[in-house]
């Protein structure tokens, strides 16, 4: 209750000063109004009241009191002191009472008004001050001129002031409840105002986080409605000529290429953004805009799981890779174009160290040095050339089993010299039917011998490297398995890459140019084969290698 009682008198004195003054005022309007009505309903009627000093003396008051609300709209008087006024209200009326306890003893009801002021507006220890002086105000006159006679009057004498101070404490409870109700009313507004502003700031930086990502990116909703896109977006749609004000897609009139930039991507049935945008390949480069101003561009569509606000939306984003696929043709030019370059001349060298007559120089060793050097320099430069070797895949049946045997034989001197154990598993020895395969023997050999020539650089004497080859209907599966060293979990995402050397190949020093496992990478590529690497460091590295036995263009064949 005591709380209860200091958020009233905070909200009296501090949340509407202005209208606690208000309802002082008008709340002794009233009685003061009340007060000029007795008086003249005594003057009407000639009462001798009218000169009794007691009653003189409560006009007095109630005048004190009129003015003192008056001036309390002007000045910021404490809610304290404010609380006088209702008293002075209620010593009025016990003087008034007093004079017209005989004639008039129900002018008493008067104070009333007071009381229920004293109730609403005024702090509790005042409120009981003002119950003592109602108390006063209805035994005063009757004690002092004519005390009850019997044990009813006594009765009636007790329960009048009873009741008053039960209305007054209703009062009181109602408003306290309701005053607190409004203060509770006016913190959630506070709050929701406050959640609303942070709502629209969190909305501002959002948008403003969005328009500043070269990236196009478009919301959806459950049902496919287009929610939001930022500015980027915007600039797609322009290119591409794809709506975002919601009007349908008009499949004739896209500007969206195939990755030669000249072939239009067909998108029969497609009448919106959003179908466009699950109908998108996400793992093609796509062309956008008319020729001669065209951006590629990559796209994904990810739903909206179950914690997000639009669950069951979509939302799709359009990243322009224009920059990046410019950099690798320029790179890609550049490599070319000086390995073919350099080619020319290495392949002059080696053919004039052919007639060189190296016995009758005495200079056996040296021009076994120039040679071995020069063709492992032409082998570095044909494999920057084979990097794109996919474009000329030759195709025949293969019996992959000796195809992988007499590869491994090959490397099988090498592995014996750095003391590592090369095994493989004679070829047919396991199969009734040969394993064969529709497949560029030539580049299919090469993959094989990059993986083997990589497990055992990678190897330490002692070690060993293993290769199997197992087959189904469908597919070819070959491993290479060594014990050497291993590849880092981090490296493991790079091994493929153009250039890319372990740490632990520049620490060893281990010759090479990064080039084996992308050129393997592209082979497999062109024939849509897959290669898996997994390793443990200190424990070796396992490659394995998935080839469809039957392109489509041959499995009716067989």
């Amino acid at each position: 209750m005591p709380d209860l009682e200091r958020e009233i008198r905070d909200y009296v004195d501090v949340v509407a000063p202005r209208h606690r003054l208000a309802a002082l005022f008008f709340a002794q309007l009233p009685f003061a109004g009340a007060m000029a009505a007795l008086i003249w309903i005594f003057r009407a009627d000639a009462s001798p009241i009218l000169a009794d000093p007691e009653f003189a003396v409560g006009l007095g008051i109630t005048a004190v009191a009129t003015v003192a609300a008056v001036v309390a709209q002007w000045q910021r008087i404490p809610s304290g002191w404010l609380s006088i006024i209702p008293l002075l209200d209620v010593v009025a009326v016990i003087f008034i009472r007093g004079a017209a306890a005989e004639q008039h003893p129900d002018v008493g009801l008067f104070v009333v008004a007071p009381v229920i002021w004293l109730a609403l507006l005024t702090p509790l220890p005042v409120m009981i001050a003002g119950f003592v002086g109602l108390e006063i105000a209805v035994l005063y006159p009757l004690l002092a001129h004519t005390p009850p006679e019997s044990l009813y009057d006594w009765i009636v004498l007790i329960l009048k002031p009873g009741l008053l101070m039960a209305i007054a404490v209703a009062v009181r409870i109602n408003n306290s409840r309701l005053r607190s109700r409004q203060l509770r009313t006016e913190e959630l507004a506070s709050e929701l105002q406050s959640a609303l502003v942070a709502s629209e700031r969190r909305e501002t930086t959002m948008r403003t986080v969005l328009d500043s990502i070269t990236a196009a990116i478009v919301l959806f909703d459950a049902h496919g409605k287009l929610s939001l896109a930022n500015d980027f977006a915007g600039t797609m749609s322009d290119l591409a000529r794809f709506p975002l004000d919601g009007s349908a897609v008009d499949p004739d009139k896209l500007l969206l290429y195939r990755p030669d930039r000249t072939t239009p991507v067909p998108m029969p049935g497609v009448t919106t953004v959003f179908e466009l945008a699950k109908k998108l390949s996400t793992d093609t480069v796509y062309w956008i805009g008319a020729p001669g101003n065209q951006r590629a561009v990559v796209t994904t569509a990810t739903p909206l799981g179950e914690g997000s606000e639009l669950h069951g939306g979509t939302v799709a984003v359009v990243y322009d890779v224009t920059n990046l696929i410019e950099a690798v043709r320029v790179r890609d030019d550049f490599v070319s174009s000086t390995s073919h370059e350099l080619r020319t001349p290495l392949t002059s060298i080696l053919g004039y160290l052919d007639l060189i007559d190296a016995p009758a120089l005495g200079i056996e060793m040296e021009i076994e040095v120039i040679e071995r050097n020069a063709r492992r320099l032409l082998g570095m430069i044909s494999d920057l050339l084979d990097v794109k070797v996919q474009s000329a895949v030759q195709r025949r049946e293969v019996n992959l089993a000796v195809l992988v045997g007499s590869t491994a034989h090959k490397r099988s001197a090498e592995a014996a010299a750095a003391g590592i154990a090369l095994s493989y598993t004679p070829a047919d020895a396991s199969y009734v039917t040969p394993p064969l395969a529709v497949v560029d023997a030539v580049a299919i050999a090469r993959v094989v011998d990059n993986l083997l020539s990589n497990a055992i650089k990678f190897s330490r004497r002692g070690d060993s490297v293993t290769v199997t080859l197992e087959v189904d209907d469908s597919v070819a599966v070959i491993a290479v398995v060594d014990t050497g060293v291993g590849i880092s979990t981090e490296d493991q995402a790079h091994v493929f890459e153009q250039f890319f050397r372990a740490p632990s190949a520049k620490v060893g020093a281990i010759p090479g140019a990064g080039l084996g496992l992308t050129v393997t990478r592209s082979i497999l590529e062109a024939h849509n084969a897959t290669v898996t690497v997994e390793s443990v460091v200190g424990q070796g590295t396992t490659m394995v290698v998935v080839i469809p036995r039957w392109p489509s263009q041959f499995a009716g064949e067989h």
